[in-house]
Order: structure tokens, then C-alpha cells, then sequence
């Protein structure tokens, strides 16, 4: 019924559009967010002059943080080795996608526990707080998980806009742009939903977590006290896309990349650009199954 009415009111409009309601609904949702990012895009734009927490202030914030080459070399090596044994893995698993997924959700578990309980006891050696490691503390977590909403919207616009020319030049160069594989195992409909339960929890939760202290928390801070930090976001942010393995996501992730770690550089807590990473992972899931039958 409703799907006959939106249809309607489009056919009434002009439009000649046949479509699934839940693509007009996709549609309808990025419309929202790419407007609600114009909108957050003008108000910072307005509030940049008043901003009292200058960028060398936040630079220097930054560099002050408790974690060392050491650190970054711990854990790029359990990057490694989690990258290399879902590898290897996948190459000798029998055929089948539950497998592929099980192997998936092992691996990913595995790597978010490393990262996860490396910080705690790095924390507790190195006698600091996480507050101090990465700007987190209870009182302001609702204002962080806000800043990082307000944000993404804010982000949205421009990477939209890059990712359309870059999957232009991509087609004008006859290479594939086709949807990341875990995205294609997350829409198939013979998945069983324990998997795509799965999928979700570790992309909405898991990913942004443990990738965000990684990327942002550790290696950024540790590497900006030994290189410009332009060089420092660039090289990480470069990183972080190719370890996806998806060319037609490069040039996109690398720009998400970017912008998380000015995020966590202006704000100074890692929550926000987890924040951000979830939301954006939250709906790149969700606009995989809307726009499932069209794209």
C-alpha cells in the first residue's frame, strides 16, 4: 500500500520511476542525510572562528598521548598476523560461505581482543588513564558520541561527491566497481541470520573500535611525534583503505580515513570518530539491503 502510494505521489510529480519501496526508501534516507550535511557542513563553517581549542593546541594534545613506536609495531604485527591467517584460511577452508563467514567472524574476534586487551594492559603499565590515552571519560561521553552524529553528517557531502567522481574514473578506465565482498555476503538471501547478525556486530561495534584505536588512538598519536602530521594522517588514512583489499573503496575509505582522524585531532577523544565509524558502517549496511535489487 504504501509502496502504491509513494509511487503515486512520484508518478504525480513527474517522475516515471519503478522501483522497490525499499529503495525509494534508501533513497529517501540518503536525501535526508546529504541534507542534514549541507546542514552541519554551514554551521561549522559559522562556528570556525569562535572555536576556542585551536588546531595547535590540538596538534600538541595529540603528540602528549602515552603511545610509542613500541606500541604501533605491537599492534601492526597483530594486524599481520590476523590479515595472514584469514588468508591462509579462507585458501584452505572447504567450499561454502558459511565457512567463509565463520572464518571471517574468528579472525575479526581474535583481532579486536588482541588490540583491545593490548591497550588495557599498556594503559595500566605505562600508569596513565584512558583518559589520557585517548580522551575518553565518562562525564563528557554523551557530548563526544554527539560530536561525533554532528560530524558525520558534516563529512557525508564531500565524500559523496568523491566517491561519484572516483567511481567515474574507475568506469572511464574499465575497471570494476562492484560492492565490497562483505557486502555481497551480507545480502544474500541465503545467509542465515545468525551470520548476518554477525556481520553486523562486528561491523558496527568491533570494526569501529578496535580499527579507530589502531589507526587514530595508537598509530597516529605515536607516528605524529616523529613526522609532520599531514604525512602522519595521510600515510595511516592510506593504510587503513588498503588493508580493506577493495580498489573501488579506496580512494572513498581513504577519504573517511582522513576525516576520522581530524575528527579525533580537533576533538581529542577517540570516541568520536568511533561514533562517526559506526554510524557510517551502520548505514552502508543498511543501504546494501535497501538498494539490494537496483544496484
Amino acid at each position: 500500500m504504501l509502496s502504491d502510494w509513494l509511487r503515486k505521489q512520484l508518478a504525480e510529480s513527474g517522475f516515471d520511476i519503478e522501483m522497490s519501496l525499499p529503495a525509494l526508501l534508501g533513497g529517501l534516507l540518503f536525501i535526508a542525510i546529504l541534507a542534514g550535511g549541507i546542514a552541519a557542513d554551514i554551521l561549522l563553517l559559522m562556528r570556525r572562528r569562535s572555536d576556542s581549542d585551536s588546531w595547535a593546541q590540538a596538534v600538541r594534545r595529540l603528540r602528549e598521548r602515552p603511545w610509542t613506536l613500541q606500541d604501533v609495531a605491537f599492534v601492526t604485527l597483530a594486524l599481520a598476523t590476523w590479515i595472514t591467517s584469514a588468508w591462509w584460511l579462507q585458501q584452505n577452508a572447504e567450499p561454502g560461505r558459511a565457512n567463509s563467514v565463520l572464518i571471517g567472524i574468528g579472525s575479526f574476534l581474535t583481532v579486536f581482543l588482541t588490540v583491545a586487551v593490548y591497550s588495557a594492559c599498556a594503559i595500566r603499565s605505562k600508569k596513565t588513564t584512558w583518559r589520557h590515552a585517548f580522551g575518553m571519560n565518562r562525564e563528557s561521553f554523551g557530548r563526544q558520541c554527539r560530536a561525533g552524529g554532528f560530524l558525520y553528517l558534516a563529512f557525508m557531502p564531500p565524500f559523496v561527491l568523491i566517491g561519484w567522481l572516483y567511481a567515474m574514473a574507475l568506469k572511464g578506465f574499465n575497471l570494476q566497481t562492484d560492492r565490497q565482498k562483505i557486502l555481497r555476503v551480507f545480502i544474500d538471501p541465503n545467509l542465515p541470520l545468525g551470520s548476518r547478525i554477525a556481520i553486523v556486530v562486528m561491523a558496527v561495534i568491533m570494526a569501529p573500535i578496535w580499527e579507530e584505536t589502531l589507526f587514530r588512538g595508537i598509530a597516529s598519536s605515536a607516528l605524529a611525534k616523529q613526522a609532520r602530521l599531514w604525512l602522519v594522517v595521510g600515510v595511516v588514512s592510506l593504510f587503513f583503505a588498503a588493508i580493506h583489499g577493495h580498489l573501488p573503496a579506496l580512494l572513498p575509505l581513504f577519504t573517511l580515513a582522513v576525516a576520522l582522524s581530524l575528527a579525533y585531532i580537533h576533538t581529542g577523544s577517540l570516541v568520536v570518530p568511533i561514533v562517526m565509524h559506526a554510524i557510517f558502517n551502520s548505514v552502508t549496511l543498511t543501504f546494501a539491503l535497501l538498494f539490494k535489487d537496483v544496484i
